[in-house]
């Protein structure tokens, strides 16, 4: 990619984001979080990606001590934003972004309740009751 083209990229992203917030220091976390995801692959172009990529790198963030849940949230939005909306493969309309089932991944990595401003980003409507409650109430 050229300057230019990176430029622009890196604006459409920012644009993107702001859907989702209207706070410049949130949209800055999601471009530095998206860089840190395109950083860890960057001997591998966004286009080849498939949903296993997304999901080990979520796994290793997701296990990183001190990593708050409002941060993994971020991650995921990030990515989503990334995928869903840059990249546009076809797997990234089918991922889970922001749905129960991202929520229970991340509570079972780290085995912890996720806190109750987490939980409203996500529609936990997806698992059953039984997990949900376990997911809120470890």
């Amino acid at each position: 990619m050229t300057d230019s083209s990176v430029s622009r990229f890196w604006d459409n992203f920012i644009s993107k984001t702001n859907t989702y917030t209207k706070k410049p220091s949130t949209s800055r976390w999601l471009v530095k979080h998206a860089e840190a995801y395109i950083k860890h692959y960057s001997n591998q172009k966004l286009t080849t990606h498939n949903a296993e990529y997304v999901e080990c790198y979520l796994t290793d963030k997701g296990r990183q001590k001190g990593l708050k849940d409002w941060q993994f949230a971020q991650i995921v939005l990030a990515l989503e934003i990334l995928f869903a909306q840059m990249v546009k493969p076809d797997w990234a309309y089918d991922f889970p972004w922001q749905d129960g089932l991202i929520c229970l991944f991340h509570y079972l990595l780290t085995m912890r309740p996720l806190q109750e401003k987490t939980l409203s980003l996500f529609n936990l409507s997806y698992l059953s009751l039984p997990l949900a409650h376990l997911v809120k109430h470890y």
